[in-house]
């Protein structure tokens, strides 16, 4: 297996369907016959390593894994991965950065499954990609090279740079070479791996997955080179909790030489790993933002996806990734494109309402960006209509039997929960009264001029389960009164697998606070004097003060906000849920809600203006409200609940009221 091959694979891990061999010679670069090729190479590393392998069918290649992909990954070392000019250079210095003595150029080339020749002529490029990173070299005749260097400094920001840059080579070496010649441990690896998550959970720090990977393989590095006396002389004032802790409990293990000079190394170098609570501190924007985007979508479609909260938990994370962490290179894969064909008229509606993101980031979103978008909203849609389908009255005719009819009926209820009002035999039908049936489901040829049939067999394939989930999805719309989408919206199942595949390595556990856990203790207030929105800032922050959860300049702060980008934090009628940054004055999560006694005006030019309530939000970081401040735009938007709100003047009963519609939610689903 080669480069090429190895990207092939994991982006046929990637992806959830079929993909034309024809996208994979473009995407690559070269012809379909050298594709072909590369899966043949690809299926005998496959065939040796695991039950899984690369199928090829009406030109287009599914990858069939019944394995872990990293599993088969840790089998990929350098005997069956074949090494081009670029990665020898950064596995030589990979290897002579993990040797203290003199190394020869047999005992390389045998590491590295490649002739001594081989090595013999990189020697040139590579004493010169050395000197490229202040690191020299030196060798002995008959005895071999080493590293030379004094300064560990640049040795240390060398291997830095190597492993972040090199990221598939160095686990292919970690692999080859340090694993197999014990110079560290499959135990040692989850030991410091261990230490480094205690660390991000006690400190409430976020590496994403890159990061942690670096991080932990430096830490593997630093351990090797402190134990040879290796130590970098950098003296550093930086102060930062998390890298403190982490060297702090990684000596407690290993007994590290010259502990505060490696902390301060560690410490100086903390930009290398993005933590995501620092790069996100607009991440409470970035979700009110969402919000509001969701609401206007939902209004565009005639169909309530405010109380999705898989739909606000990953498109929020999206657009994070999008503004805040900066992804780059996003492509839009053939399961993407294919739902994005399907549903253009999603690509409008996205458009029309990403107009306050753009500009509170100042730029436009990309076609990638809202292709995944859209792939959010069309799973979103899916359940939508799969949860409406419950509400579906049907009648199931059968002419085989009743235990054919209550197998179908078995079926039925299992795939689409629909809620099956009898199972009759065809003579019966001109007896039955189907004013209040949706749908027959029959395995017979009837006629019924007042009613929808979708004749099926009892085993319900997959062709008749496709008919009965658009016709299903057609008596959703039009009891929605929305039969102008009734050819727009062609979600399907893939749309869910796509969704769960983007998101697979985002989603942490966490515990999920509901409003009232908030807003207990005090923290609701009625009738309450405000000059203007922007006294009713203040008023509606009080609480949180004295409490000690924000200090002023988090109040300051909210303001400066919605002078600069706008009264975004208007995300309903007559309310408002203002917020800054998580790094603007919060100490700790809190949620602070005032009615007021008079309305104000936060200057939206809508229908939302006047604002009565006003609901501050203090985060301390990006994830742990977001149940929370999920279930209030829902609350306020539920004309019911407010309607029910302004009547009552007690806030015990409003606490009541709240824990109501969260009991009521979560019965739901």
């Amino acid at each position: 297996m080669n480069e090429r091959q190895l990207q092939i694979l994991k982006f046929l891990n990637s992806i959830v369907i079929e993909v034309p061999l024809e996208f994979i010679s473009k995407k690559e670069g070269v012809s379909i016959r050298t594709i072909r090729t590369d899966i043949e190479k690809i299926n005998i590393f496959l065939k040796n390593n695991s039950d899984s392998r690369l199928v090829v069918s009406d030109n287009k290649v599914s990858f069939i894994n019944d394995n872990s992909f990293n599993d088969i990954l840790n089998k990929l070392d350098f005997y069956y991965y074949t090494l081009n000019k670029e990665e020898r250079l950064v596995v030589e210095s990979l290897i002579l950065l993990f040797t203290d003595t003199y190394i020869t150029y047999e005992e390389i080339s045998e590491l590295m499954f490649v002739s001594r020749s081989t090595i013999i002529q990189d020697s040139k490029d590579l004493k010169d990609y050395l000197i490229c990173h202040n690191i020299s070299l030196k060798s002995l005749s008959n005895s071999g090279i080493l590293i030379s260097n004094p300064n560990e400094q640049a040795i240390r920001e060398f291997f830095l740079k190597l492993i972040d840059e090199n990221e598939d080579i160095y686990k292919i070496f970690l692999n080859s070479v340090l694993l197999k010649n014990k110079l560290t441990s499959e135990n040692e690896i989850l030991r410091i791996n261990k230490i480094t998550k205690r660390c991000e959970i006690e400190k409430n720090q976020d590496l994403n997955e890159k990061s942690f990977f670096v991080l932990t393989n430096y830490l593997i590095f630093m351990i090797y080179r402190n134990k040879n006396g290796n130590i970098p002389r950098l003296i550093s004032k930086k102060e930062d909790d998390f890298f403190e802790t982490l060297i702090l409990r990684l000596n407690e293990k290993y007994n590290i030489k010259e502990f505060n000079t490696e902390k301060q190394f560690l410490v100086s170098k903390q930009n290398n790993f993005r933590m995501s609570n620092k790069q996100n501190v607009e991440a409470v924007k970035i979700q009110v933002l969402t919000g509001y985007f969701i609401w206007g979508v939902s209004k565009d479609l005639s169909i309530n996806l405010n109380d999705d909260y898989l739909l606000f938990q990953s498109l929020s994370e999206h657009l994070q990734r999008v503004f805040l962490d900066g992804a780059e290179n996003i492509i839009v894969y053939p399961d993407v494109q294919m739902i994005v064909d399907e549903n253009k008229n999603l690509i409008k509606i996205v458009e029309k309402n990403s107009v306050y993101i753009e500009k509170a980031f100042k730029r436009e979103f990309t076609f990638p960006e809202i292709s995944y978008i859209v792939v959010y909203l069309s799973a979103a849609l899916e359940r939508y209509f799969y949860k409406e389908f419950k509400k579906i009255k049907v009648l199931i005719v059968f002419n085989s039997g009743r235990s054919t009819g209550l197998l179908l009926k078995t079926k039925l209820e299992e795939k689409f929960k629909f809620n099956v009002i009898d199972v009759i035999s065809p003579h019966i039908l001109t007896s039955i009264n189907t004013q209040n049936i949706d749908l027959i489901i029959s395995t017979v040829d009837i006629k019924k001029d007042d009613i929808k049939i979708v004749k099926t067999s009892s085993l319900l394939n997959a062709n008749e389960t496709r008919l009965i989930t658009n016709e299903a999805k057609n008596i959703v719309l039009n009891k929605r009164n929305s039969n102008k989408l009734e050819k727009n919206l062609n979600t399907s199942d893939i749309s869910l697998q796509v969704e769960q595949v983007i998101n697979s390595n985002n989603k942490r556990e966490l515990k999920e606070f509901n409003i009232s856990d908030y807003l207990k203790g005090g923290f609701i207030q009625l009738d309450i004097d405000a000059i203007d929105w922007k006294d009713s800032i203040f008023k509606a922050s009080k609480k949180l003060l004295d409490a000690n959860l924000i200090n002023r300049n988090y109040i300051n702060a909210m303001i400066e906000n919605i002078l600069e980008n706008g009264p975004y934090i208007v995300v309903a009628k007559g309310f408002a849920i203002p917020h800054a940054k998580i790094t603007d004055g919060v100490r700790k999560t809190g949620f602070n809600l005032i009615r007021l006694k008079n309305p104000v005006y936060f200057g939206t030019n809508s229908s939302f203006d006047p604002i009565r309530y006003v609901c501050v939000l203090a985060a301390c970081d990006q994830v742990s409200h977001l149940n929370a401040f999920f279930e209030i735009i829902n609350l306020f938007q539920d004309k019911n609940f407010v309607d029910k709100l302004d009547k009552i003047d007690d806030v015990d009963n409003i606490l009541k009221l709240i824990k109501e519609w969260e009991n009521e939610r979560r019965k739901n689903g």
